[in-house]
């Protein structure tokens, strides 16, 4: 997503990780409000059970390749009245999590992960996972969108260690 004059557009980036996985894996994306509010992009088909399951698909295949790392949203906070609220990661009703990434060792792949399983390694792992939160220019931005959380903050997880609790499937390249 990028800002110019106060307008926010969109590049697309989550939208195609959203098209990629389902052409890949088989479902269908969910547009509809109730799943956009519980972070819930798709379903997608089960091979092995014959059901479907709700998944929030991410894209993050810029910080990944930069930082190594998955940046999991966990708190809004309003800097001009210190309202706060939780993030979307705690806010989502999916069942899996489709990561888009990128290493050096593995190139554009999707990082799966359960999210019970995911909410249990943060809750064991929350003193030693290092944090983040968005920039004052960011801050800024948002505030300038009249938006009312205008700071995030959240956890930063190497993609090797999703990898110990997950598993990745390389991104088809017939699909894009």
């Amino acid at each position: 997503m990028q800002a110019k004059n106060k307008e926010i557009i969109f590049d697309g980036a989550g939208f195609k990780a959203e098209s990629i996985c389902v052409q890949q894996f088989g479902g269908k994306l969910l547009s509809d409000k109730e799943s956009q509010y519980k972070d819930i992009d798709a379903l997608i088909e089960s091979e092995k059970h014959g059901s479907s399951y709700t998944v929030s698909i991410k894209d993050q295949l810029w910080s990944s390749e930069k930082y190594g790392c998955i940046q999991i949203e966990q708190k809004l906070i309003n800097t001009r009245n210190n309202k706060s609220d939780v993030g979307c990661f705690y806010k989502s009703e999916a069942q899996y999590y489709f990561w888009r990434v990128f290493t050096k060792e593995m190139g554009d792949t999707w990082l799966i992960l359960d999210r019970n399983v995911l909410k249990q390694y943060l809750l064991d792992n929350a003193a030693t996972l290092k944090t983040w939160a968005t920039r004052p220019t960011t801050e800024a931005k948002n505030r300038s969108f009249n938006r009312y959380y205008d700071r995030t903050e959240g956890v930063m997880i190497p993609v090797t260690t999703l990898l110990t609790i997950g598993r990745s499937i390389p991104v088809s390249k017939e699909i894009h």
